[in-house]
């Protein structure tokens, strides 16, 4: 039986419950399987919405699985029409993002977190202070590590 911490939906699983938790210990809205609507009227899921005391909100789409598999390119089009819903995207992920990937996010102004190949609480918050919409303030320990 392969180990669900390593990749894969247990993995997912275990982020989106700990990303959940961690905001709403630091007084945030948490809504899980949230739909967006583009300005076309398309629908479009992400698996978490986190809105901040300050009231912004941010989509967060897991994508997990070999961290030695490179992120797929429908991972970027979902960032993007989640994006043109009018929140700001972030998706975590642990697998490769080429470059020609990378670009792309960074022109849709997507933040991509890199997660670790398998789940580190303090690794993957320093990652999330570095993500440029969320204020590390207003998390839980502010400055401190966990």
């Amino acid at each position: 039986m392969s180990d669900p911490t390593k990749g894969g939906q247990g993995l997912h699983d275990k982020y989106v419950a700990w990303v959940a938790r961690l905001f709403a210990d630091s007084g945030w809205a948490v809504f899980r399987d949230p739909v967006a609507v583009t300005p076309s009227g398309t629908h479009v899921r992400a698996d978490l919405r986190a809105d901040d005391p300050l009231g912004r909100q941010f989509f967060f789409e897991f994508k997990m699985g070999n961290a030695q598999d490179y992120l797929p390119m429908s991972a970027y089009a979902q960032g993007a029409q989640l994006t043109r819903s009018g929140i700001p995207a972030i998706l975590v992920t642990n697998m490769k993002v080429p470059e020609h990937l990378a670009d792309l996010f960074r022109e849709f102004q997507i933040s991509v977190i890199k997660a670790p190949a398998t789940f580190d609480q303090n690794a993957f918050l320093d990652s999330l202070r570095a993500a440029p919409q969320i204020n590390p303030q207003l998390l839980v320990g502010g400055k401190q590590r966990f």
